[in-house]
């Protein structure tokens, strides 16, 4: 059809003459629209502006285990932003109040909108969510000068009251525009070194690495509605209203990875969200806390150095008459809590942050991670299957005599052996282990 119209248009006007221009002067129209774009891999390769880059090394991360299996993922090194100086305040400026409009305008100047939306303006136009993610980088921007912890109604949120409780002065010095951009940049290396395609979810992504953590703003948790609300929840809520009477097929999948960055779930971009929100907060707390460094859990945590520390409790009773850990017969029976808390001694007195060991809800993780490392090393009496950090042993002492019956213990059976010279700590605490009649694995 439009050859036929070509035709016509030279058969009625046939002195026409074709418009010649040369390259030179048809640069000058794309170099002003260019905006000073860039390739996906330069964009993506360097961290936004004003953050230093370090060495940061190989670090091994896990996913939730699905079926009994432990399924540990292995990240290649990378060179990680860190939270810049300046970044750090332990005043931050209260938060102003905005609009849509202002939001806008804020979003357009950020540097933020320059290094993570630009390079994608064709893709995010395409989908309708151009404008609410420049927003999102404007509300952070004029509103995100508060602490990324919640310092207001704590109480309700999670992770202020758990997860992250023993770190939260540290990490009140960090802002929240800040913790965002560090998120959003560990967040595209991950869907980068994931994805074929990338492009497919970048948009994806972005609304919810940028959106993730807005419900921490203090003067949307000072409204009776949300005072009683996990951040997230109002995290949603705001992003939500950033795309009132649009139509975007996956936002509610977006909003769902925001509703649960903080869980473990199946959705392979919330565990790059989770993990890429993880490994900011080590980085934060490396840089402030300058005692403190990020290493590969192979290089600090080895059955070895876990041993050193776990002797210490080895046939140890408490005040209250409990133990944790017992030697009996070539094989010290110890429980997950001992490890547990043994890993977190281990990295103190290393002087490792690794943030699943602040997190109440990466123990698991960690204690799957534990047992498997025991496991190939052939430091285990009994069989334990992987994705376990355990067996049930029935413990005969004098109470089932006098209650006719043993009770049951979840341990990891740790071969004496492996305590090497440590084992001198705990042959001389027998009080324990001589009221033992037996120990009866339980099917």
């Amino acid at each position: 059809m439009l050859r036929w119209w070509w035709r016509l248009l030279d058969w009625c006007l046939p002195g026409r003459k074709d418009l010649e221009i040369s390259l030179e002067e048809l640069s000058t129209v794309w170099q002003a629209a260019n905006r000073g774009m860039r390739s996906l891999e330069e964009v993506l390769a360097e961290p936004p502006d004003g953050l230093v880059v370090p060495e940061v090394v190989a670090a091994t991360r896990e996913e939730p285990q699905t079926g009994g299996e432990e399924a540990p993922e292995v990240i290649e090194a990378e060179s990680a932003p860190v939270v810049p100086d300046e970044a750090v305040s332990a005043n931050p400026a209260p938060a102003a109040s905005g609009s849509q409009a202002e939001w806008l305008a804020a979003g357009e100047r950020s540097p933020m909108t320059e290094t993570f939306l630009v390079p994608y303006e064709r893709l995010l136009r395409n989908q309708g969510v151009w404008e609410p993610l420049i927003m999102m980088v404007g509300m952070l921007e004029v509103l995100g000068h508060c602490p990324s912890v919640v310092t207001v109604a704590a109480e309700a949120d999670k992770e202020a009251r758990r997860e992250l409780y023993p770190l939260k002065d540290t990490l009140g010095k960090v802002t929240l525009r800040n913790h965002t951009e560090l998120v959003t940049h560990l967040a595209l290396q991950e869907v980068r070194s994931h994805y074929r395609n990338p492009e497919l979810v970048i948009a994806k992504m972005l609304v919810a690495a940028l959106g993730h953590d807005l419900g921490k703003i203090p003067e949307y948790r000072t409204s009776g509605v949300y005072t009683k609300k996990d951040h997230p929840e109002i995290s949603v809520v705001k992003v939500r209203e950033l795309f009132e009477g649009r139509v975007v097929p996956w936002l509610d999948d977006a909003l769902e990875l925001i509703r649960t960055h903080h869980d473990w779930t199946k959705h392979e971009l919330g565990l790059l969200l989770r993990q890429a929100d993880g490994k900011a907060r080590e980085i934060e707390v490396a840089k402030i806390a300058k005692d403190l460094r990020i290493e590969p859990w192979e290089r600090w945590c080895t059955p070895e150095a876990l041993c050193a520390v776990l002797a210490e409790r080895v046939n140890v009773v408490d005040r209250a008459g409990k133990w944790q850990a017992i030697a009996y017969k070539g094989t010290v029976f110890c429980t997950p809590e001992l490890l547990w808390w043994a890993a977190r001694e281990l990295a103190r007195r290393s002087n490792v942050i690794d943030i699943r060991l602040v997190r109440e809800s990466d123990k698991e993780v960690v204690l799957r991670r534990i047992a498997t490392q025991f496991r190939e090393a052939g430091l285990l009496s009994y069989p334990v299957g992987e994705g376990y950090y355990g067996r049930k042993f029935r413990i005969h002492g004098p109470e089932s005599r006098r209650k006719r019956g043993a009770s049951q213990w979840y341990c990891l059976p740790i071969a004496e052996s492996a305590f090497g010279e440590k084992v001198k700590l705990f042959q001389e605490l027998k009080g324990v282990t001589e009221a033992i009649h037996d120990v009866e694995l339980v099917a």
